[in-house]
């Protein structure tokens, strides 16, 4: 014999709002570099492609306007900011201090956590230097390594300066020699870990985003005179 069970399920559906699917798609073809730095945006631009109307496209490229991804040219439109050696110079050592203290502060990277570690830089060793794929392996490694910390605040907020930098990392794929340090870093890191040396390893990790910023500094130039 057998209860027969009348059972309703509420099913509740999250959509993302057309805005904030526009917002996102603008401002990662921002970060990638589809749009490039000085590359002119108008209001009818995506329209069209998008299917929204001209009034909130502009609050979508206004929001990005308020958080620095594009300047808005009063009457002629709106553009996306140059390159910024003095945002380089005042970010990237920000995220070194707060990655070397996340590694400082968390329990010792040993174990699987350091196997992790390892087999994440073979995968970086065998990619082409000179690809997104290869950031995004780097964004692993770096993830992994501070992966015991325990302090989401901090997460939350490199992932926020990370994020808003993606653009300049692009631009660091020109340089293979300094992406080949950038890759000796990494192993130096690895190696002093592997020595108990856990205070060692935050130290050249602050190195590590410290040649990132002569990295691109010198880019910027070379990209000016060219």
């Amino acid at each position: 014999m057998y209860t027969e069970y009348n059972i309703q399920m509420e099913i509740k559906l999250v959509r993302t709002p057309l805005r904030n699917q526009i917002y996102q798609y603008i401002r990662e073809k921002i970060i990638s570099g589809s749009l490039k730095p000085g590359e002119k945006i108008k209001d009818t631009d995506f329209v069209e492609d998008l299917g929204i109307s001209r009034t909130p496209m502009r609050e979508v490229l206004l929001r990005l306007v308020s958080e620095g991804y594009l300047i808005n040219n009063i009457g002629r439109g709106f553009e996306v900011p140059s390159l910024n050696k003095h945002e380089i110079e005042e970010t990237y050592p920000i995220i070194g201090a707060l990655e070397s203290f996340a590694l400082r502060t968390a329990p010792t990277v040993e174990g699987k956590q350091l196997e992790d570690l390892e087999k994440a830089q073979l995968q970086m060793e065998k990619k082409n230097i000179q690809s997104v794929e290869f950031l995004e392996l780097d964004e692993k490694w770096h993830d992994i390594l501070l992966g015991r910390s325990k302090n989401q605040k901090l997460f939350d907020i490199l992932k926020q300066l990370k994020f808003s930098m993606k653009r300049y990392e692009i631009a660091y794929l020109h340089s293979a020699k300094s992406i080949k340090k950038s890759v000796e870093s990494h192993r130096s890191i690895i190696q002093i870990l592997k020595a108990g040396n856990q205070n060692r390893a935050a130290d050249v990790l602050m190195q590590h985003w410290n040649l990132s910023v002569t990295v691109l500094l010198k880019i910027m130039d070379q990209q000016k005179n060219d």
